[in-house]
């Protein structure tokens, strides 16, 4: 082979590793990134979170007092004509809404058995170790952004159930509402 077919083949590699260096340079760059935007939907998340549930107690309380108050109305009817139905109560019933922890194991399969590394060097120069550890913090990384998108997930199905519950009480409530008021338009007419 001669020396210029030599050097043109060097060349090529020298780009091709800068092009692969320059790569995995965005590649952790990016990675960092989505990381980051990950623990911020993961905060924003556990903020709507803590407002649902405060939603869901208030739901419930006010679910007991239309009851109470359903049930004092009853007597009340009850004294003023004992041939008076009793309406009927419809109670709220909370389901069990547990954050389940979530257990993660990630395995890398394109890491050298023997080495450890991400990639073969050819060259064995500076430029592919770098290109070795940039692929290997993105691939750290990037199991990070997996774990943030479990938890998302995890945390979506809660923020569902919570939602779920809500509106059944807002349901039950607005029946109760309904009721009470029919009680007390009973007793106003009884007098």
């Amino acid at each position: 082979m001669d020396n210029n077919r030599l050097n043109e083949i060097n060349n090529e590699i020298d780009i091709t590793i800068d092009m692969s260096l320059a790569s995995s340079r965005r590649m952790v760059g990016l990675t960092h990134l989505t990381r980051e935007v990950g623990t911020h939907i993961i905060e924003d998340m556990s903020e709507a979170s803590e407002k649902l549930h405060k939603i869901n107690v208030h739901s419930n309380k006010i679910n007991d007092n239309l009851n109470h108050t359903q049930k004092t109305l009853n007597r009340m009817l009850c004294c003023l004509c004992p041939c008076i139905k009793k309406p009927k109560i419809i109670k709220n019933t909370m389901d069990d809404i547990n954050e389940e922890k979530i257990d993660i194991n990630y395995s890398v399969r394109n890491r050298d058995k023997y080495t450890g590394r991400f990639i073969r060097t050819i060259l064995n120069d500076i430029r592919e170790e770098e290109i070795n550890e940039n692929i290997k913090e993105a691939d750290s990384v990037i199991n990070d952004i997996k774990n943030q998108a479990l938890i998302i997930g995890n945390e979506i199905d809660i923020q569902n159930k919570l939602i779920d519950n809500i509106t059944n009480n807002i349901n039950n409530n607005n029946i109760n509402i309904k009721t009470v008021n029919t009680s007390v338009k009973n007793i106003f007419n009884k007098n």
